[in-house]
């Protein structure tokens, strides 16, 4: 799919547009690998200089060849013309829904704080199905972050075990799923919606949190 490429505000370095495209190449296989990109950059863009450099930068080598680079000229090209243009660039356009402003809030008819219910999983559970055996019939699946450690995951178990919701603390019971998995999951059940349905379309999910974006493919 063709979306074009992000519009440019300003000007920037020629060097630094051609790496871009080529990073944009809608073949895959045109673009460029990591280690080109750092050859390329290292070549071509990066200049370290010593503390001899820069106590004595009339006599550096490094400022030397800096100063007579093809980057160097475009930079200072860019800055002339950024500052030149910089009362004319084009009015960014911002959706009056993309910032959110806090307002106040009611709070006069919040229900009357109750203590929580160590038991309010399984009496919910036992109430609907009155039959059922929660510990032998109900499989418990807990999302947890994608980045959890394996220690992290025995701390969710065991969490569950003391809060009565497994019968021993390696039960096969309490599965574990990934929230961008989760997120996979939901979007399953409403590709109709998204006309995704095609054998072989692809997709991406943004499951976008307090801190973390999650993308899945």
């Amino acid at each position: 799919m063709d979306i074009g490429q992000p519009f440019q505000l300003t000007k920037i370095p020629q060097l630094l547009i051609d790496s871009m495209k080529r990073c944009w190449d809608a073949n895959p296989d045109q673009r460029p690998t990591t280690s080109e990109l750092f050859d390329h950059f290292n070549n071509n863009l990066v200049f370290i200089p010593t503390p001899i450099d820069i106590l004595n930068p009339k006599e550096s080598a490094v400022f030397k060849r800096l100063s007579e680079s093809e980057i160097y000229n475009q930079i200072k090209e860019c800055d002339r013309l950024n500052s030149t243009n910089s009362s004319t660039s084009p009015e960014i356009q911002i959706h009056p829904s993309a910032i959110y402003t806090s307002r106040p809030l009611n709070l006069k008819n919040l229900p009357k704080p109750k203590n929580s219910n160590e038991n309010l999983i399984k009496e919910t559970v036992e109430i609907r199905w009155p039959n059922l055996k929660f510990m032998n019939q109900v499989l418990i699946v807990m999302t947890v972050p994608a980045e959890y450690s394996e220690q992290a995951y025995a701390i969710m178990r065991d969490c569950a075990y003391k809060a009565g919701l497994i019968s021993t603390g390696n039960s096969e019971k309490l599965q574990f799923s990934t929230e961008p998995e989760a997120a996979a999951i939901h979007c399953m059940t409403v590709l109709k919606e998204h006309f995704l349905t095609d054998v072989g379309m692809n997709f991406l999910i943004v499951d976008c949190g307090g801190g973390i974006v999650d993308l899945t493919t």
